[in-house]
């Protein structure tokens, strides 16, 4: 594959080994809400020294960190993962949880759910007869519906000192890939654990992207910043007196008819200097593939006729999928009514000075000369249906 590699000087130094430069793959572009607090632009760029892929984002990790306390999708039931509220996500996490019971051999230990949402994996611990477990969220909703379940949990991030005392084990599900700083936070976790305290890491699999194609640039969004393979697993938490002890792909069901890669691994905190980069490319050259299948994808073309000829459309999905589409395409040339969005942190927000409005809002219209698009990754299916089962007549396209 061709590549005219770009370096440019990092506005991030690479997470991993901050190195000062990069080579630019990619620029990914949002056209986000007006009160949108994270970045609207950045490169993934390739770290030639340790083989590390991510957002070089201009935002600080407080920017995040402010960003995951005021506006957390994952304390809305409707909208969240993590808490064991749909078929998929609670078969996902009874297996995750399988998982983790394995690597511990003691019901007494000491359990830290680092990024817990609204406490699936600890509840599904908690029925294995884990008892000594904690939640540790920024958002105070996710935290307070944890205690509801009768599980301790603390408001806060890995970025305050509010937790004191150590874990035997801590769990890290689908959270460093959010991470600005990802130094600094493997060294708190280093803190937090008591000797030869484990930690278990699961992230999406960016080695495998394109074999599970969903739509374009899907893995590229505000949120996910950090694009980790095994190799980066070992190369983050062996740099920071980490103990490599196993790892293993596996797959999710996050929706009807589709699949999601992740990957996980167990380190063992040590005392000593583990750090070995291992640096095959190999991350570098499934980016580069699946940046190629994105580019080749364009879902706008359903949209042609209604942007031409101006007939009212009404958005569903005010997400990352719409946010690329919108910057990338012309599809803020169409007559655009509003936007809807299940996720209540968004309603009363605007895109193109259009409001974001409840499904409910949507549903109390009996006007059917407008068309409904739908614009969700993962959820289009679900969305038609429930639309068609609320009565309403109107033609709905699915991006």
């Amino acid at each position: 594959m061709k590549n005219e590699k770009s370096l440019k000087t990092l506005y991030r130094p690479c997470p991993i080994c901050q190195a000062k430069e990069g080579e630019v793959l990619h620029t990914q572009q949002f056209l986000l809400s007006d009160t949108h607090l994270l970045p609207s632009e950045y490169d993934i760029v390739y770290c030639p020294h340790c083989g590390f892929v991510f957002a070089d984002t201009p935002a600080a990790q407080s920017t995040y960190n402010r960003f995951y306390q005021e506006m957390s999708k994952y304390e809305d039931k409707h909208t969240a993962s993590g808490g064991g509220d749909t078929i998929y996500d609670l078969h996902r996490i009874e297996e995750t949880a399988n998982t983790i019971a394995n690597f511990i051999n003691n019901k007494e230990a000491k359990i830290l759910d680092i990024g817990c949402g609204n406490g699936g994996i600890l509840f599904a611990l908690k029925q294995k007869g884990f008892s000594n477990i904690m939640g540790f969220d920024p958002s105070l909703n996710c935290v307070k519906t944890i205690r509801e379940k009768g599980i301790k949990a603390v408001q806060g991030n890995l970025f305050e000192k509010t937790l004191s005392k150590q874990f035997d084990f801590i769990i890290l599900s689908h959270v460093f890939e959010h991470i600005c700083d990802l130094s600094t936070a493997v060294d708190n976790v280093h803190s937090l654990l008591a000797e030869k305290g484990c930690v278990y890491i699961e992230t999406p699999n960016a080695a495998q992207y394109t074999d599970f194609y969903i739509v374009p640039y899907y893995y590229f969004d505000t949120e996910h910043i950090n694009h980790f393979d095994t190799d980066a697993h070992r190369n983050l938490f062996e740099k920071h007196h980490f103990k490599y002890i196993a790892s293993a792909t596996k797959t999710m069901t996050v929706a009807e008819n589709q699949e999601y890669p992740a990957v996980y691994s167990l380190f063992e905190k040590t005392n000593g200097n583990n750090s070995h980069f291992c640096n095959t490319q190999t991350l570098r050259n499934s980016i580069l593939n699946y940046i190629d299948l994105s580019k080749n994808d364009h879902p706008i073309t359903k949209l042609q006729s209604n942007i031409q000829n101006q007939k009212p459309i009404v958005i569903w999905g005010a997400g990352n999928y719409t946010a690329r589409i919108l910057q990338e395409t012309n599809l803020g040339e169409a007559n655009i009514l509003f936007f809807v969005d299940s996720d209540s942190k968004k309603w009363g927000m605007h895109i193109l000075e259009k409001e974001v409005v409840s499904p409910e809002a949507l549903f109390k219209l009996t006007d059917n000369t407008f068309d409904i698009v739908v614009i969700s990754a993962l959820f289009s299916s679900e969305i038609s249906k429930q639309i068609k089962n609320r009565g309403l007549k109107n033609t709905i396209i699915c991006l």
